[in-house]
């Protein structure tokens, strides 16, 4: 446990220093202006105040969006498993097997980190009008109420009856980042394992194939059970009913999923002279 905390305190210190990290933030920070630039001008001008978890949901649902933070996302985590100088040293240290956990871990963790920035620059974004209460601000209970979508606050977000029906912001906010978690764990175990199999960065491709695949399927030819095999798709609480055996299901298929990639990963590992794959 002590060589994977230093496997990840030192891919996180080459992190820093890479210009990478700084362009996937940008590039979050803009996903988070495309959809709400103009929200502190409409809630000072009707005087209202929003809630700090409310745009998360709503950002994490639009389509627009998840185009924009999936490539910060592959910005950041696209090279996984993180083959930089001196893993010849680290290798020496350990096996293949910690050294592959050190690097799973690693990712999840700057995913996490990722996603708590995203809300910061949304509560940042709303300063002075956010409030911390756990209930729905009330221009999401009027549109609601009005079956509307808030296109006054971001791209054509459809929040129908979904607050009042579908439980508290809190409880809807922690949802949507343990969804959020998963899919990206998800793609990004994709993008390890065929990056493993290559030897090259191709994980980014099969990732971008999989959402314009879904992209295709969604506006041409939409069917429910599509919905209930598609990642991206689960994690979209404007499209189903929030309920714990829908919670149980989405969390269950990506866990399944994410277990296999992971066994996958490994084997592969098991095969390859990693050292030579730099």
């Amino acid at each position: 446990m002590g060589d994977i905390r230093k496997m990840i305190g030192l891919n996180m210190r080459r992190y820093l220093k890479n210009p990478r990290l700084y362009i996937a933030l940008l590039l979050t920070m803009s996903a988070v202006v495309f959809n709400f630039g103009d929200i502190t001008e409409y809630l000072s001008q009707y005087d209202m105040q929003i809630q700090a978890g409310e745009l998360f949901i709503f950002l994490i649902s639009d389509r627009y969006s998840q185009w924009i933070l999936m490539f910060a996302f592959l910005i950041l985590v696209g090279d996984a498993p993180f083959m930089h100088e001196g893993m010849d040293i680290l290798l020496m240290r350990t096996d293949k097997k910690r050294w592959l956990k050190a690097q799973i871990a690693y990712m999840v963790f700057v995913i996490i980190l990722w996603l708590a920035f995203l809300e910061i620059c949304l509560v940042l974004l709303t300063a002075g009008y956010v409030f911390f209460d756990n209930k729905w601000s009330d221009y999401i209970l009027l549109a609601s109420r009005l079956q509307q979508g808030a296109e006054n606050i971001g791209m054509g977000v459809n929040v129908s009856m979904l607050p009042l029906t579908q439980g508290k912001p809190y409880l809807l906010f922690g949802i949507a980042l343990l969804y959020s978690i998963l899919l990206y764990v998800y793609f990004g175990m994709w993008g390890m394992a065929a990056n493993l199999l290559s030897g090259h960065s191709y994980g980014c491709l099969i990732v971008t194939c999989f959402l314009a695949l879904r992209f295709a399927l969604f506006n041409i030819f939409y069917n429910q059970k599509i919905f209930f095999l598609s990642p991206a798709d689960l994690v979209d609480l404007t499209l189903q009913e929030v309920n714990p055996i829908m919670v149980m299901y989405t969390t269950v298929f990506f866990l399944i999923q994410i277990a296999v990639l992971i066994f996958v990963s490994k084997y592969i590992l098991s095969k390859r002279d990693i050292c030579r794959m730099r």
